[in-house]
């Protein structure tokens, strides 16, 4: 929409003046971006504060090549009947509503027409173009728009602003004035658009019943949740006997661990017990066999005093007589023989035996510890297998 715009074609003929009003407000809002080389709008409405500058036509109807500059307001062309006065209406028209079919407003001679309108937006400045003849076309800063039928481009109609309300003919009753109350209700509403009230009404009340049925939802869903919640009051006081009954079944488990390792210490115990009783068994008979080898030892003691003795006679029986039967020392060395082998088997036994002593000494330490230690855990418990109180 062009704000504050008023062009006026004056003929002198007839005096009459034909406004061409712009009814709308002075603020124009787009939500689409707009392209060309004066770059493009981004993000949601903005305002547009724009101003028909000028418009050139090339070969259009009368106009060879006719520039006309818009003043800031109000605009008047004035001249001689059929001087092209209208058909600068006309190229208005076209430019915005492409409201011209065939080609009889190209002038005679002519192989197309053009026209140019320049519009500014505060210190910028966009340029239409609308030709016609070799090519159907629109452009706006360069940007060149085919294709486009009976329609203005999208850009150039949002930038506009621009439709048959703007415009009053020649020969058109005055503005409203002879139009009926529907059809000025109908215009009215045109321009400024009360369909956005009607729909804005329309979406706000489906959505106070969509709220309303969401109402009625979340009701009854509570309603069947509070049910549920009532059914499960009495499930609170079995949920807490089955926590009384999780704990003892803890406690349960904990006496049941503990009377496992009880029964585990006694059958070590026992094992430990016959364990010392064989290793006392062994230690007794290592005893008597260390008994054995104190004798074996007297005999050998006792068998070197006879060698020495047995030496001392045979040097006196050389020095005093000739050597007498030898029967008696063979029989003695023999003996002796005899008796250095059972010497040697007892001192092997014997260390055997003290080894064998010294791992008793020691199971016989650890059987102690073990007694003590089970003591101590079992101290004042039940026995499981008598059943009487360990001491």
């Amino acid at each position: 929409m062009l704000p504050g715009v008023f062009l006026i074609v004056y003929t002198l003929d007839t005096g009459l003046f034909l406004p061409a009003p712009s009814p709308r407000p002075a603020t124009l809002y787009s939500s689409q971006p707009l392209r060309g080389q004066a770059g493009q709008r981004k993000g949601g409405d903005y305002s547009f504060n724009v101003q028909l500058a000028s418009l050139q036509l090339t070969d259009f109807q009368a106009h060879r090549c006719s520039l006309i500059n818009f003043a800031p307001g109000i605009t008047t062309i004035i001249g001689p009947t059929d001087r092209g006065k209208t058909a600068i209406l006309r190229a208005l028209g076209w430019v915005a509503q492409n409201n011209l079919g065939g080609e009889e407003f190209i002038r005679e001679g002519a192989k197309e027409t053009c026209v140019k309108l320049v519009v500014t937006e505060g210190k910028k400045s966009f340029t239409i173009i609308r030709t016609k003849g070799k090519v159907n076309s629109y452009s706006l800063d360069g940007k060149e728009f085919l294709a486009f039928g009976q329609n203005v481009p999208t850009d150039i109609t949002k930038l506009l602003q621009l439709n048959e309300i703007n415009f009053q003919g020649q020969h058109d009753a005055p503005f409203w004035f002879s139009e009926t109350a529907g059809e000025v209700s109908r215009r009215l509403n045109a321009v400024i658009d009360l369909t956005i009230i009607d729909s804005t009404l329309s979406n706000i009340g489906s959505a106070v019943r969509q709220c309303q049925e969401r109402k009625v939802l979340c009701e009854e869903r509570l309603a069947e949740n509070e049910s549920k919640l009532e059914e499960l009051i009495p499930q609170k006081f079995r949920v807490e006997d089955f926590a009384a009954l999780k704990e003892k079944k803890k406690a349960a488990n904990e006496a049941t661990r503990d009377h496992l390792q009880l029964a585990d210490l006694v059958t070590s115990y026992s094992e430990y017990s016959n364990r010392a009783r064989d290793y006392q068994t062994k230690s007794l008979a290592l005893q008597t066999v260390f008994n054995n080898a104190k004798e074996a030892v007297r005999w050998a003691r006792l068998e070197e005093s006879l060698r020495d003795l047995l030496n001392d006679i045979d040097k006196a029986t050389l020095a005093a007589k000739p050597p007498p039967d030898f029967a008696a020392v063979e029989t003695a060395y023999t003996l002796w023989r005899k008796l250095s082998k059972e010497t040697e088997f007892l001192a092997n036994l014997v260390r055997r035996m003290q080894g064998t002593l010294f791992s008793a000494e020691s199971c016989r330490e650890n059987l102690k510890g073990m007694e003590a230690l089970f003591h101590r855990k079992t101290k004042g418990e039940k026995c499981p297998l008598c059943g009487n109180q360990i001491q």
